[in-house]
């Protein structure tokens, strides 16, 4: 019982997080598309030097790392040589043979 509400209070607490983190970033954007709110939140944010999440966002300098891709080269356990074998195909006539015919209805 209690790992059960332990595990409903975390999907909870995931939930509600990423719902405060969704709406932070649409505020951000808001602020971003119209400048008044930006002002009613920074008195200089009319500043050429001014510096923020909104201001870099609305320029574009939003960066997510980039993470070094290894490349590894995989080589495969067991080796196979393919022996050398020789098939012999066989031709079988399925036919009647000519001293019979289609059975007479």
């Amino acid at each position: 019982m209690t790992q059960a509400i332990a595990l409903f209070f975390s999907r909870n607490l995931k939930r509600d997080f990423a719902g405060l983190l969704l709406g932070l970033f649409l505020i951000v954007e808001a602020m971003s598309i119209v400048p008044t709110l930006h002002s009613c939140i920074h008195k200089d944010a009319a500043d050429s030097d001014h510096q923020c999440a909104v201001t870099m966002l609305s320029h574009g300098q939003v960066d997510c790392p980039g993470a070094p891709v290894v490349i590894i080269d995989a080589q495969p356990p067991i080796e196979f040589t393919p022996s050398a074998q020789i098939f012999v195909l066989v031709s079988i006539d399925v036919q009647l043979l000519p001293s019979r015919g289609p059975p007479s209805c």
